[in-house]
């Protein structure tokens, strides 16, 4: 009947569609006090048959490689920060520090740009320098979250020069900087899963040449996304005549 088959090579092809809520793939190994650790999301698909008259099955596996699902962008974000330059503890005059970040969705491969103000114009104390910084956090936890181990490190960073005391840079005459993402250091996509998340973090820090007292300096953060792959554009819908 239709269940017996010759010798010979057959091909059965199939689909199966994942759920837009899984977790990218993920492997991260460390060494903490003298153990090791990691956090692993893999992904293998069965498949193969099986007889109906005895027990005799074949069947095969296969690892495959699952990206967590693009996301669009919510377009430009902003963040600023305002800080007293507290010199000794006494009162001095406020920096302004403004960001524009052109999208908070980005593929590995992107260029990220970012629109920087400083607003030196009242203050004392010249901006030395501008910090731009690209940070990977990895956070990893047991089912029973008794365990925890989170770790960050710097993916890119570069220095700008500053803004002198008494004057801004801002409007037209604000601070473009693009950074690349680079495929060659973020190995691992965003993944957010509830025991295993990969997280991306922009940071801007505008260096005063002075000690604050009891503050850090201003400084603009932005969490962002990082995919593999976008999301396929959707097939434009034609009118019917």
């Amino acid at each position: 009947n239709a269940m017996n088959f010759l010798p010979g090579q057959y091909t059965f092809p199939f689909t199966f569609k994942l759920l837009d809520t899984l977790p990218g793939s993920f492997h991260h190994t460390y060494t903490k006090g003298g153990f090791e650790g990691y956090g692993i999301i893999e992904y293998e698909v069965f498949a193969g048959f099986k007889s109906l008259t005895s027990s005799q099955a074949f069947f095969d596996s296969a690892k495959i490689i699952i990206d967590q699902r693009a996301e669009l962008t919510n377009g430009p974000i902003e963040g600023q920060s305002d800080t007293d330059t507290n010199l000794f503890c006494k009162n001095d005059r406020k920096i302004n520090l403004k960001c524009q970040f052109d999208k908070d969705r980005f593929i590995i491969g992107d260029n990220i740009n970012i629109n920087i103000e400083v607003d030196a114009a009242e203050a004392k104390v010249d901006v030395s320098k501008i910090e731009v910084s690209l940070f990977q956090k990895i956070r990893l936890s047991t089912n029973n979250s008794s365990y925890r181990y989170v770790c960050s490190k710097t993916i890119s960073e570069f220095t700008l020069p500053g803004v002198k005391a008494g004057t801004k840079r801002i409007g037209l005459d604000s601070i473009p900087v693009t950074m690349a993402i680079n495929p060659e250091k973020i190995k691992q996509p965003t993944t957010v899963g509830e025991l295993v998340q990969n997280t991306y973090r922009l940071v801007v820090v505008a260096e005063l040449n002075t000690v604050l007292c009891c503050q850090s300096p201003p400084m603009v953060c932005a969490d962002i996304k990082i995919f593999n792959k976008a999301l396929p554009m959707p097939e434009p819908f034609n009118v019917p005549n």
